[in-house]
């Protein structure tokens, strides 16, 4: 199986110490959220804005596909440009992002707006779509009681602006015209406080970076990802000193040797946390079968709920990566 964990290099990087227990970061790939049935390519059509109108005649099973040909381009001199801005910069980050993965084949846009309006065959596995179907700004004030050099007191107003944005999306499998993926999210951020209300920024740069964070949501539910993720060892209270060794292995990165060694004193003195700590190590390596063979049988002998938990944990991490190995096998 191919190996999932990815280690940092440097042992400073590489151990935390939380409390007293040695803490060992490792960088996993997860898979997709969603299921896009063995898709290798997709096309990310423009996000339109909400003066946009429905394409109602294009439905399935009481869904509407949030697409409209005719209006793909076709801006009216009294739409929002801050809503343009940040429909263009939704599409053009996902296009970005999927123009360099190696999970899936990128089709330009205009070649799938063609063949949806010429009602021929799609020429990518998976297509997404969206729309913003609010966008809105307000001015929040604030009053406050400030003191000049002189000492003397006055009342002066900060200003805030809010953005609220509301984003619609699909994801739609060609062959089928089924919809895979059908979402809503609501998105809400605030301007730093100014005294002058014309130096607030726009409405685009309020909610930029909540833009750029919803696209790595829709990345992560698209394609595989990388996640980090903390596996925490248990401390000795026995001040053994070979498990004192094991652990100064651990924090200066040796991690295959502290895991022999760890497993080496568990099966000579039966130490439950030697044998808790080698099985965690097994799992930070991608070891994760014979881990959990290590934490059944601890489960077993020593009945602990820690263990109990750990395991709960490794199985997881077991169908997560099945779950991996299926989509990137297809």
């Amino acid at each position: 199986m191919k190996k999932l964990f990815l280690f940092l290099s440097l042992p400073l990087l590489l151990i935390l110490v939380a409390g007293c227990a040695t803490t060992v970061p490792v960088t996993v790939t997860r898979p997709a959220e969603l299921d896009l049935h063995g898709a290798k390519s997709i096309s990310v059509l423009p996000f339109r804005i909400s003066t946009a109108k429905e394409d109602t005649g294009n439905s399935n099973g009481g869904t509407t596909i949030i697409i409209d040909i005719n209006r793909f381009f076709d801006m009216r001199p009294s739409d929002n440009p801050e809503e343009i801005r940040t429909a263009n910069y939704l599409t053009d980050q996902l296009a970005q992002r999927l123009s360099t993965s190696p999970y899936f084949q990128l089709v330009n846009a205009s070649a799938v707006q063609a063949a949806l309006k010429n009602g021929t065959q799609v020429p990518a596995d998976v297509y997404l779509t969206g729309k913003i179907t609010d966008f809105s700004s307000s001015l929040e004030s604030t009053r406050r009681s400030e003191t000049d050099s002189d000492g003397n007191k006055y009342t002066i107003y900060y200003y805030q602006k809010s953005v609220r944005v509301s984003i619609t999306y699909q994801i739609i499998d060609s062959k089928t015209n089924q919809v895979i993926a059908y979402k809503s999210t609501n998105l809400r951020n605030l301007s730093q406080e100014m005294k002058d209300t014309y130096r607030l920024p726009k409405d685009f740069d309020v909610i930029r970076t909540d833009i750029e964070l919803l696209s790595e949501q829709i990345l992560r539910e698209l394609q595989p990802y990388e996640e980090r993720v903390y596996i925490a060892l248990k401390s000795d209270k026995t001040k053994d000193p070979d498990m004192k060794i094991a652990d100064e292995m651990t924090k200066n990165g040796l991690i295959v040797q502290s895991e022999a060694k760890f497993l080496s004193i568990y099966k000579e003195k039966n130490s439950f946390v030697a044998g808790y700590n080698a099985a965690k190590l097994m799992q930070a390596q991608g070891k994760l079968y014979d881990a959990r063979d290590l934490m059944e049988t601890l489960v077993n002998t020593f009945g602990e709920k820690d263990a109990m938990t750990a395991l709960n944990n490794i199985n997881y991490e077991i169908a997560q990566a099945e779950k991996l190995k299926k989509q990137t096998e297809k």
